[in-house]
């Protein structure tokens, strides 16, 4: 004989709409809460990592704030230094340029005193010359005489006088001056 197990069959009740509509709302409203909590939590986490990232905004803007701060008082001095140093600058300029016209100035001055001296040299070769020929045929007429070959003769206080350290050859007309004279 064959044993078959049945298990015992219950009959199950018919359940009511009203029980059904308050089963349906439980369930909306447990996954309303569910939905709501998962939003409320992800909300709260949210906000507390865009906190989190607000502060370290704050953070961040004041280390740039000082850094600023920083750069602004560097710059004032910069600027000072700039200010200083430009003004140097100026200053250098115009001394510089004062130096430059004042060293063209000296350099045409020094030219024209080149050129005055060259002239003067000139002059003074043409006038020991002329000196020399006049002190030659003067010293003859004075110190020569029928007689003497050399004569001594020197210059004092612009006359010619017939004794000194230079001496004139009375017949060739030769004259020899002394290096004091």
């Amino acid at each position: 004989m064959g044993y078959r197990y049945r298990g015992v069959s219950r009959v199950t009740e018919k359940i009511k709409p009203k029980t059904l509509l308050i089963a349906a709302i439980a369930a909306f409203s447990l996954y309303i809460f569910y939905t709501a909590t998962l939003s409320i939590t992800g909300w709260l986490t949210r906000a507390s990592s865009l906190e989190t990232v607000l502060n370290e905004t704050q953070n961040t803007l004041q280390r740039t704030n000082a850094e600023r701060d920083r750069c602004e008082t560097i710059l004032v001095t910069v600027n000072k230094t700039l200010a200083y140093c430009e003004a140097e600058r100026k200053s250098g300029e115009t001394a510089f340029a004062s130096c430059k016209a004042k060293t063209d100035e000296l350099s045409t001055m020094l030219s024209t005193c080149e050129t005055q001296t060259k002239a003067t040299a000139g002059k003074l070769v043409s006038v020991q010359n002329d000196y020399e020929l006049l002190v030659r045929s003067s010293v003859k007429d004075v110190c020569c005489r029928p007689g003497i070959e050399v004569a001594e003769w020197n210059i004092s206080a612009g006359k010619i006088v017939c004794v000194g350290s230079s001496s004139i050859n009375c017949t060739s007309g030769e004259v020899s001056f002394a290096s004091s004279s």
